[in-house]
């Protein structure tokens, strides 16, 4: 990993982490959601598609976001950043899961939203 992508990484951790703005809250919410029901469920591919689209839609609204909080970082920094945190949620959400099970209230509360990502229309005020 490159020096600036490393401290990059720890701005952006630091960041979010002291002042998550509502669209890193719910892109959070998206990626705990996505990988507990990748791990649990079986959606169907209308179901996971309009998932995609609304994730698709929030991952934009979040580099966009990032831009303007780091506007000396590059698109593809912003990206590589925003995918290693997906992927350390993702890893977390597997210990939990291998933790407690797919019948955990917990993660069966993640499936729900899972569900409910998918049916949201996010175009509508």
């Amino acid at each position: 990993m490159s020096k600036f992508i490393f401290s990059f990484l720890i701005l952006f951790s630091s960041a979010i982490a002291s002042d998550k703005t509502e669209i890193i809250k719910i892109f959070d919410q998206f990626t705990i959601s996505n990988a507990i029901a990748s791990m649990c469920e079986k959606p169907n591919q209308k179901v996971l598609a309009k998932f995609i689209a609304n994730f698709e839609v929030i991952s934009n609204y979040v580099q966009i976001e990032l831009e303007k909080k780091h506007p000396s970082a590059t698109k593809d920094k912003i990206k590589k950043v925003m995918k290693m945190g997906v992927e350390q949620i993702t890893s977390n959400a597997k210990k939990l899961v291998d933790k407690k099970g797919c019948d955990d209230p917990s993660i069966q509360e993640a499936i729900k939203r899972f569900y409910a990502q998918a049916e949201w229309d996010i175009y509508k005020p």
